[in-house]
């Protein structure tokens, strides 16, 4: 289709479960230390696994949504009192669109403003067709509770996750998970402001180099005593969207996830799309339909 990235060839034919990655894969630790989510019909416990070796800081990240002002002198670490970039506070499960950054614009967004450009749980649902409901509030620190093999591959892998933002100079973050069992659809989604538009393109640069040395790579999550190994394929750039499709079952290429990154300003948009069929693009198109909220080009 004009303007969507070429589909990928068929994946080989091995077979992996659908378990864990495509069912909640990214379920980390947006629900909080402690705190039980059902992954493929048993519960797994992210924020109580302390044997993680290959993982990055244990910090715990809130459940709820962030406060209207971010905090400023927060600075990126992997210490438990100086992970989290915003403050916590009561916040609604689903972000609001009423006061966020003027479509087209092109100066800087304010971390505040960050929780109204995630997708609403209306636009997401008729996009892909299903009946997605938040998993957790929006999140203001990065995802958390996984252990990721290789490491380098932690941000090929999840979006938004503690192994790659914990040492990223951010300003800002606004994360959330949403699902539906009935369809299959599994959504992580998060945003990310940096200090100037210059560094969060470089962070996407680096990235997307990063995510190539993981291409055709077998990686493993787990949580909770529970893990599943993934094949990643070929990361790829269009209209300065990187993406990258996965398969936790390599004989069915419409039954999987697709990865989205997309620098727009000073903003990382961030997103991973799971689906049991019509995958095609979601990605990429989730990545650009957030994006196009921040500087109005989609």
């Amino acid at each position: 289709m004009p303007g969507y990235p070429a589909g990928p060839g068929t994946p080989p034919g091995k077979k992996k479960p659908w378990g864990l990655i495509a069912g909640a894969v990214a379920v980390v630790a947006i629900i909080g230390a402690g705190a039980v989510f059902l992954v493929g019909g048993g519960s797994v416990n992210f924020g109580s696994d302390d044997n993680k070796s290959d993982t990055a800081a244990s910090e715990s990240t809130s459940s709820a949504a962030p406060s209207t002002t971010a905090s400023e002198d927060s600075e990126g670490s992997s210490s438990s009192d100086s992970s989290s970039k915003g403050s916590s506070g009561s916040g609604s499960s689903s972000p609001t669109t009423s006061s966020g950054p003027v479509a087209g614009g092109s100066g800087s967004v304010e971390p505040n403003s960050l929780p109204t450009l995630l997708a609403s749980v209306s636009e997401l649902n008729e996009r892909f067709e299903a009946s997605l409901t938040p998993a957790a509030a929006v999140t203001n620190s990065p995802f958390s509770g996984m252990t990721v093999m290789p490491s380098n591959c932690a941000g090929a892998l999840l979006p938004g996750i503690d192994y790659v933002y914990s040492t990223a100079n951010y300003t800002g973050f606004a994360g959330q998970i949403l699902t539906d069992d009935a369809s299959g659809t599994k959504i992580m989604q998060a945003v990310i402001s940096f200090n100037s538009e210059t560094e969060a393109t470089r962070f996407y640069n680096d990235q997307f180099t990063a995510w190539k040395g993981c291409n055709r790579t077998e990686i493993t999550a787990s949580g909770g005593g529970q893990h599943q190994t993934i094949k990643a394929g070929l990361a790829t750039d269009s209209e300065n969207t990187g993406t990258m499709l996965m398969w936790p079952d390599l004989s069915d290429s419409g039954r999987g996830c697709e990865r989205g990154m997309t620098p727009r300003n000073n903003v990382i948009v961030d997103v991973r799309v799971c689906r049991q069929s019509k995958l095609g693009s979601s990605g990429w198109t989730l990545a650009r339909d957030i994006g196009k909220k921040i500087n109005g080009k989609r």
